[in-house]
């Protein structure tokens, strides 16, 4: 099957929310036809070196730097590698400028959440030094394999102003998530259970402007109380 047709279609049928902040969810992004071979491979790959390591008080992931090394993540990469995708987010956002992939995946690429992490409230780096341009949008697609709600991660989207939590995705295996990012796109990830590894490919794309005039100056992750 053409990858490409099928994900075209799944991003031009899919409604965007604008609570807290415009995002939309996919179910079944990606044409897969054995979903339990599909995440195995990615699990059986995951000796490979890890290139981000977080593990303090803001919360506990892995992010690996060979990102090819299985078919699925391949597959994955290829996918949110590319500029015709982007084009694709742009036009869904009504982005007016041109948005890019970042073939580099600069602190992006597949990411392993250990039992019990989570991911502390923030808005996200605005800013890729490797390309140097803006990040203007987040792709977040999981591939947990018969995931169930006791088992927490959630992506919690929260309001900008009061810090509420407005809308929660669950991380469903071929469920991708997409939103706009700046300072006022707050999020975070819930506690994964005790039993519980979060498997996500994180993807950003990127724009020779910031979203707005306070996202000129560029900063790092911004952590919230």
């Amino acid at each position: 099957m053409n990858w490409f047709n099928y994900v075209k279609d799944k991003i031009q049928s899919a409604q965007i929310t604008d609570t807290p902040f415009p995002h939309m969810t996919i179910d079944d992004f990606l044409p897969i036809d054995d979903p339990k071979t599909f995440y195995q491979q990615i699990v059986d790959a995951n000796g490979a070196k890890e290139k981000y390591l977080m593990d303090d008080i803001n919360g506990a992931k892995k992010t690996f730097g060979d990102i090819f090394v299985s078919e699925p993540q391949k597959q994955i990469a290829e996918v949110f590698g590319s500029d015709h995708v982007a084009k694709l987010l742009a036009d869904k956002f009504n982005y007016q400028a041109p948005i890019y992939a970042d073939p580099t995946f600069d602190h992006a690429g597949l990411t392993i959440s250990p039992p019990n992490s989570f991911l502390r409230y923030h808005a996200d780096f605005n800013f890729s030094g490797e390309l140097n341009r803006y990040r203007v949008l987040n792709a977040i697609f999981y591939a947990n394999y018969n995931y169930n709600d006791n088992d927490g991660g959630c992506l919690h989207l929260l309001d900008g102003d009061s810090g509420t939590v407005e809308s929660t995705v669950k991380p469903v295996f071929n469920r991708c998530v997409v939103f706009l990012t700046s300072k006022n796109t707050p999020h975070g990830v819930s506690r994964n259970s005790s039993e519980f590894t979060r498997i996500s490919f994180n993807c950003y794309f990127y724009a020779d402007q910031p979203l707005s005039i306070e996202e000129v100056q560029p900063h790092r992750t911004i952590w919230k109380n």
